[in-house]
Order: structure tokens, then C-alpha cells, then sequence
């Protein structure tokens, strides 16, 4: 992961992309022991490699995961998430680096409709994600001309924690 990023932002985009595959393919690995940010790392190899097919795919896992959880008929262990009554981002648990990670696939993918919907329950929570941040990583770029992420930083502007 390091390395893939280190690599990128040197502006050697081959070695970033091997290193993104050698991520991806050890992640992968149906004989490797499932960690709990496995999911976290594999779907930054999946964007790093700008895989649109298989980033979404694990982001509709997630949801699915967090939508069975919410049943009681969770189909597949997810140890890194909890999901309480009542789940938004603002409760979940590990919570906004989850919802950061959906956010962010649902941005790169051109599904901007949905990364604002996790943004607009993020952004009111104490954590890491600020007005100023999302004006200023590159990661939210493609947001940047949409009217509701315009409106959202707008609404915040003036809050002296977001």
C-alpha cells in the first residue's frame, strides 16, 4: 500500500500500478487469512488500478453485509463493522473509515449521487472529515461542481469543528 502510494505520488504510474497488482493479488489470495481491513486495502488496490467492475462490486458487498446485518442474516463474517439499530455513518462502528472508503469508490466510479448521501451523514460527526478537506483533497475533486456537495459545504462553512 505504501509503496503503491509513494509510486504515484513520485509519478512513476507503472511502478504504482505493479504495486497496486502485487496488493491486489495478495489480498486476493483464497489462502490467506481474512484480516479485518483486508476489504479497506483491497479496495484501494481496486481503485488504484482504476478497476471500476470490482470496486463496486465490494461496495455492494459492504452495503449487503451491513443490510443483513441489520436483518440478522449476515452471510459472511465482517469483523471489521458492527451495525447498531437505527445504522447511519454517523453510528457505525470503525465506522467513518467505512463509510470514507464507500464514499470515496462511490466518487471515483462517477456515482456521485450516493458519495454525497455518505458525506451529508459523515460530515455532522466529530472525526477527521472537514469542510476544509473535502475543498482541498484531490480525492473529492469529482464532487467539486455538484450542486448538493456545493450545498453541503456551504451548509458547514461556518461550523468551527467541520
Amino acid at each position: 500500500y505504501n509503496v503503491a502510494i509513494h509510486e504515484g505520488a513520485a509519478g512513476r504510474t507503472e511502478a504504482a500500478r505493479a504495486a497496486w497488482q502485487a496488493l491486489r493479488t495478495y489480498l486476493d489470495d483464497p489462502e490467506g487469512q481474512e484480516l479485518p481491513s483486508r476489504r479497506d486495502y483491497l479496495a484501494l488496490a481496486y481503485m488504484g488500478l482504476d478497476d471500476r467492475e470490482a470496486a463496486l462490486e465490494l461496495a455492494a458487498w459492504w452495503e449487503e453485509q451491513i443490510a443483513a446485518q441489520k436483518r440478522g442474516e449476515a452471510t459472511a463474517p465482517a469483523p471489521n463493522f458492527q451495525v447498531y439499530e437505527g445504522w447511519d455513518c454517523r453510528r457505525f462502528m470503525g465506522s467513518l473509515t467505512f463509510c470514507r472508503m464507500l464514499a470515496r469508490i462511490y466518487t471515483q466510479f462517477g456515482e456521485h449521487d450516493r458519495a454525497i448521501d455518505l458525506l451529508e451523514e459523515m460530515l455532522p460527526a466529530p472525526s477527521w472529515l472537514t469542510v476544509h478537506t473535502l475543498r482541498i483533497d484531490p480525492v473529492w475533486a469529482p464532487l467539486r461542481d455538484e450542486p448538493r456537495f456545493q450545498a453541503l459545504l456551504e451548509a458547514y462553512a461556518d461550523d468551527v469543528e467541520h
